[in-house]
């Protein structure tokens, strides 16, 4: 449970007129302030800030964070894609192609060509193992 806290009100000119200056029994710091001691902040009668969640909280704690290496990952991305691109016509992936382009070489993580309706078409799949949310400008230079 918490401590028990004594606070005097302030005199007229607004000083404490408690020996102990209108501070904590228990720490001695101003009740607004965080205790150095770290003792319950219910005996300062402050409520205990609540922690900011992420928004994938979640998804954290019913899947935990698998430790795989960038290649690991890429490939594991590649098996998801080829699991789900079985019953396409034609479909073919590569891990780590090499495009040439008119603007140079480019190694792509996973690419997928496959034919529907008719078309034949290439996915590009660039795969990002990151701690943290992409930002926008990383998405939009690819």
């Amino acid at each position: 449970m918490g401590r028990a806290v004594t606070i005097d009100r302030p005199s007229e000119k607004g000083r404490s007129t408690a020996a102990a200056g209108g501070r904590c029994d228990a720490c001695r710091t101003r009740p607004q302030l965080r205790c150095k001691q770290r003792h319950d902040f219910e005996a300062h009668g402050v409520k205990r800030p609540k922690k900011k969640q992420s928004p994938t909280a979640d998804i954290e704690n019913k899947f935990p964070r698998i430790k795989l290496t960038p290649q690991q990952f890429e490939l594991q991305v590649k098996d998801l894609i080829d699991a789900s691109g079985m019953q396409i016509e034609n479909y073919k992936s590569v891990h780590r192609e090499k495009l040439v382009t008119a603007e140079g070489e480019y190694e792509i993580d996973i690419t997928a060509r496959f034919t529907a309706l008719g078309a034949h078409y290439l996915t590009l799949i660039e795969c990002k193992y990151y701690t943290h949310p992409v930002k926008r400008e990383h998405v939009q230079a690819l």
